[in-house]
């Protein structure tokens, strides 16, 4: 039995749905088994038996505000401050509050770095109104606004599997998921214009056609999905074998920076190879292999694949950041150790409505 109380907050309208992360459900999908390990652990650890929890994706509104309510944000690819930021005890998100931008992408592709540069301009911008609410209530209370945290987005299609070392497994190369998001209609300027996400994995592509032609010995597991609903359906225990079985996993950036595939690579070992990553505390010193451009490839995988020591010295490393950075019980303490500052008395709950 949780001493503190959870609910999951989905609309206005709707009342909160209580939640108990040692009996977790469904109710959240297929982020169910991180963010529920997380929370029973952080329950445990702070100590305070008074807190409302409401797990979100929801930056408008709560059902509930106080000194006593704690929001954690599961999805805002906008990266925005929660317009109720300033009336709970803290926040604790994934996405966090800003996103980054290769800029070093012009050198290589000028055209999907435009796209890119306009998509994050454009969140910049829908991101001011919630950067100076926040400046607004900050200048108007006399005692510091409630602090907000970003958190990994964690694991999602994936299940526990025995571990095989990394320089045993049979596959050099994974990836597995959508080019583009979804269909866009006619009128949609996507259609017509593309998105980063589906520049970015056409470019991947490409790329793995010619390390393949230039190396045919390389085992590479490759399944590509029409959408990303698509590649939900994916059977979670054969998407986790798949991964389970390969040394280095690709990690293209999706609709945002922040992918599950990248937390999923490194608690199995594999290598993470990715783009640019958001400018978050858990990505820094990040153990993984960042790219410019995907036509890096045809050099840096086999000279990696050669090398058995740095390749067993990277496979570890990538363990040793998911458990001290990622991990539930990594990312619980963070939690509870900001919780267990932000008051020396617990004060009493009012009943959730």
């Amino acid at each position: 039995m949780p001493r503190n109380r959870f609910f999951v907050w989905r609309k206005p309208f709707q009342a909160p749905e209580p939640w108990d992360p040692d009996r977790p459900g469904d109710l959240l999908g297929n982020r169910t088994g991180y963010i529920s390990k997380v929370l029973q652990e952080t329950d445990r650890l702070i100590r305070r038996a008074d807190l409302v929890f409401f797990l979100t994706a929801n930056v408008h509104t709560l059902p509930e505000y106080g000194p006593h309510v704690v929001a954690i944000i599961l999805e805002d690819q906008g990266a925005r401050i929660p317009d109720y930021s300033h009336k709970v005890a803290a926040v604790f998100k994934c996405h966090g509050l800003s996103q980054s931008f290769n800029a070093g992408l012009f050198k290589y592709h000028p055209y999907p770095a435009a796209l890119s540069a306009a998509q994050y301009l454009r969140d910049t911008f829908r991101r001011l109104p919630g950067r100076l609410r926040r400046l607004v209530h900050a200048h108007r209370q006399a005692h510091p606004l409630p602090p907000l945290y970003t958190i990994p987005l964690g694991y999602a299609n994936q299940v526990d599997l025995p571990f095989i070392n990394p320089i045993d497994r049979p596959v050099d190369l994974f990836f597995a998921g959508s080019i583009a998001h979804r269909t866009y209609p006619l009128r949609s300027p996507q259609r017509w214009l593309s998105t980063p996400k589906q520049l970015s994995r056409g470019m991947m592509l490409k790329s793995l056609e010619r390390l393949q032609k230039h190396h045919p010995d390389l085992v590479l597991d490759l399944e590509v999905h029409p959408s990303y609903a698509s590649s939900t359906w994916t059977s979670p225990e054969r998407y986790s074998r798949r991964m389970m079985s390969a040394r280095i996993c690709l990690v293209p950036r999706g609709s945002s920076l922040d992918t599950f595939r990248l937390f999923e690579a490194a608690r199995f070992g594999c290598i993470p190879v990715v783009e640019t990553l958001p400018p978050h505390w858990f990505y820094q010193d990040a153990p993984v292999i960042q790219v410019n451009t995907w036509e890096a490839l045809t050099a840096l995988i086999p000279a990696l694949l050669k090398d058995p020591d740095r390749l067993q010295a990277a496979h570890q490393a990538v363990l040793d950041w998911w458990a001290t950075r990622c991990s539930e019980t990594a990312v619980a303490r963070f939690i509870a150790s900001r919780i267990n500052a932000l008051h020396t008395e617990p004060i009493p709950s009012s009943p959730s409505r």
